[in-house]
Parts: C-alpha cells; sequence; structure tokens
C-alpha cells in the first residue's frame, strides 16, 4: 500500500498548522480506516502542513469522517477511534518500513533536486562520502545534476 499524498497544505506564506478534520454524528456507523501517516524530519505530512514533533500521526477517515490526531500505536488510534465512533467498523494498520523507505527516498530526491545547487550538492557530497556509493560516473553525475539522491535519505538535512 503505497504512502497517502495529502492534498497540498502550503502557499507563499507558508504552511498551515495541521489540518482541519471533519465530526460527523457520533451514532455515525459506517467504516472507517486508520492511517498512520508520514512526518518527516521537519514535522510536515505529505502535503506540506505543519504538525511538529511527537508521536505518531494517524488520520481517521470514511464516509463524512475525516480525523487527524496522535497515537503511541495502532491499538492507541484504533481505539480512539472506536471510542468517538463506537457504531462504526473501524480498521487499519501502521506504516511498513518499506512504506517509510519508499516515502524518505522520494522527499530525499525531491528536496536535493528542489533545494540543492550543483555546486551544493557536490559539496554535500564531499562532505558525507561515506553515505555515497557511486558505481558508474553515469551514477555520479545523475546524482550532482539532481536526477535522483544517492545517499541515506533518512539523513538529509
Amino acid at each position: 500500500m503505497p504512502i497517502t499524498k495529502l492534498p497540498k497544505a502550503y502557499s507563499q506564506y507558508g504552511a498551515s498548522m495541521g489540518r482541519r478534520g471533519e465530526i460527523v454524528d457520533p451514532d455515525f456507523d459506517g467504516e472507517i480506516t486508520v492511517e498512520e501517516l508520514f512526518l518527516d524530519s521537519g514535522g510536515y505530512d505529505t502535503g506540506g502542513a505543519y504538525w511538529g514533533s511527537g508521536g505518531a500521526l494517524w488520520r481517521a477517515t470514511g464516509e463524512e469522517v475525516e480525523q487527524y490526531f496522535r497515537a503511541r500505536d495502532i491499538e492507541a488510534a484504533l481505539a480512539h477511534v472506536r471510542g468517538l465512533y463506537p457504531l462504526a467498523s473501524v480498521s487499519g494498520r501502521p506504516m511498513s518500513d518499506d512504506e517509510l523507505r519508499e516515502y524518505e527516498q522520494e522527499a530525499a530526491d525531491e528536496t536535493w533536486r528542489n533545494c540543492y545547487s550543483p555546486s551544493e550538492r557536490v559539496a554535500y557530497i564531499r562532505e558525507h562520502r561515506s553515505q555515497f556509493e557511486f558505481h558508474t560516473l553515469a551514477d555520479m553525475l545523475g546524482c550532482v545534476r539532481g536526477h535522483y539522491f544517492a545517499g541515506y535519505a533518512s539523513e538529509l538535512a
């Protein structure tokens, strides 16, 4: 299951602080899905809304339902939603390690492409040489030109 890409939550004036949810009747008896959302190291979700640091961020969605909240794990997240909507059928799962790595790599590629100039990329590669293993000259040039980030995605500042 791919990482949830949330709608854009920023403008030229900056990021929104969190997101608004929709609260419905507590007697809602439909299906609700709970999913863990990715936050980058700066506390931003995939659409650019700022949440800050803290516990894992979760989203509960269903017909007429959209809630954002923090919980320590999937069990606590499911219990929270079941407490809000006791008649609903609630299911969910946490983000897998593969999904997390995939999103970190996508975020690193985008940051590398849009926030570093070629000379800044070369300086970063020199400073963090142990992160990079280039197999060919074309591989190194692709990275320097910003086509992809070939270092440790979780460490890109």
